[in-house]
């Protein structure tokens, strides 16, 4: 899809979504001490499973693991931080 403008600003929209969530609700929990599983149900519900309801019935069928993989790319590239 990365010759289709429309999917293009789609991803641009989730990916900063991601970006900002861990900035404001994971990174804040993580240097709390918080531990990993419950960061683990942060994401997957507050995370996850909002950005899949809010772009899972477009036309690109973006499925849980697309966004899951778009958490792991982001984090992957150092644009988000685990520890």
């Amino acid at each position: 899809m990365q010759f289709s403008q429309q999917a293009q600003e789609i991803f641009v929209q989730v990916l900063g979504k991601i970006h900002t969530f861990f900035h404001y609700h994971v990174r804040p929990k993580q240097l709390a001490g918080v531990q990993r599983y419950e960061i683990d149900e942060l994401i997957y519900t507050e995370l996850i499973v909002k950005v899949h309801d809010e772009v899972g019935s477009c036309a690109l069928g973006i499925d849980m693991t697309d966004v899951q993989g778009m958490v792991y790319y982001l984090a992957g590239n150092c644009h988000i931080s685990w520890d």
